[in-house]
Order: structure tokens, then sequence, then C-alpha cells
């Protein structure tokens, strides 16, 4: 499972021989650092909203949150917050490949909306992919508790986090899993997941593009 992995295992885990990380970069997946997770979720609502205005070619992500307020925040630190976090998150700034492929793939498929959001932030939140093998190893009935989270997180970052900045870390990434399905309810128990095309073509371009092709 992830927490006996270590970091440079886990690169192994996430990236196939054919790896080359400018094209990774290029495309849109964030190879380092922190992430959205660190003070936010999938932040789904607010996604489908920017979606369902149109591709990426033809839209000001940012005049769109911060001038026309689009997102309904109250103030303008709370819209400033949740463009950075949804810039960090989905590439709503650049819009990357990634982001291109993904609003194409949303608008056109609203019932795989939470898991094509899922592979993104995967994609684009080095900290969410610690957790990833702690959840989908877990077998279906079975619960998952931040507590395992934050030590799949603290083994590949041993240091790193405050226990409190863990445990916060560790809720918003099981907050993220029950938003895309794979948890349920308070207890977070591991549910299984139905797949849609949408979906499986999102996954083969991401893995391709992470050298498994």
């Amino acid at each position: 499972m992830a927490g006996n992995l270590s970091a440079h295992e886990m690169e192994h885990y996430w990236y196939g021989p054919g790896r080359d990380d400018d094209r990774s970069m290029r495309f849109g997946l964030r190879l380092s650092g922190g992430g959205a997770h660190q003070s936010k979720t999938l932040m789904l609502a607010e996604t489908s909203i920017l979606v369902n205005l149109g591709s990426a070619e033809n839209l000001d992500f940012r005049a769109k949150i911060l001038e026309e307020n689009v997102l309904g925040k109250a103030t303008t630190s709370g819209r400033e917050s949740v463009y950075r976090n949804l810039s960090s998150l989905y590439g709503f700034v650049n819009s990357p490949p990634l982001t291109r492929a993904f609003i194409k793939l949303a608008k056109a498929d609203v019932k795989s909306r939470p898991l094509l959001a899922l592979l993104v932030a995967l994609a684009r939140d080095p900290l969410l992919r610690e957790t990833a093998e702690t959840v989908v190893a877990r077998p279906v009935g079975q619960f998952v508790q931040w507590p395992d989270l934050a030590q799949a997180i603290d083994s590949a970052h041993p240091g790193r986090f405050s226990d409190k900045m863990l445990r916060s870390l560790a809720q918003n990434c099981a907050s993220t899993w029950t938003q895309a399905g794979h948890l349920e309810g308070r207890k977070k128990q591991r549910k299984r997941v139905d797949t849609t095309p949408a979906v499986a073509a999102l996954a083969a371009l991401i893995a391709a593009v992470c050298g498994f092709s």
C-alpha cells in the first residue's frame, strides 16, 4: 500500500518506462510540490459551473471568476482564493491540453464529471496522488479513515507537515475521494465506481503521457 512506499517507489508507481517530464508538464501534469488539497477539496460544484460556461479556448476564466464573479463568492479575497485553488488543481490559468481535454469531456458527459475531475486532480496535485493506493487497494465495503491517508502522505514526506496540517490535508483528500464516489458517508466506506467511456479515454490519455504507451 502507499503508506509503505517511499517517495522514490511512488515515482515508479505513477510513471512508465517512456516517462518524459517535459512532455508531462507541457500536457498539464504537476510533478512535484504541494497542491490545492492543503486548503481545499475537489471543488466539484465550482468546477461544474466553469465547465458549463464553454470551451477553454474561448473563455477567460480569470475574468469570469474575479470580475464577473460567476462562482458567487461574497468577497474579493474569496474570489481570489477560489481562483488560485481552481487554477492549481485544474489548470484554468493557461489551459494546457489536460485542462482542455477535461473540459470537453466533462461538458459532454455530466455523469462522468466526478471521476474526470478526480483524474485531473490526481494529475495535478502530487499530495493527493500519495493517497491513491491506500484508497484503491482497500477492499469494497471496508473503511478508509483520514489517519490512513495521513500515514500515506507522511511516509512519502517524513516530517514535512505538522500534525495539524497533516490531519487537515488528509481530511481534504478523504473528502475528494468521497466526492468522486470511491468513498461514502462519514465513515468513508469504500465503494466500487462505474467507469464510463469518457473516464476511460481521459485515463488512457494521461497514462500515455506518463510513459505507459
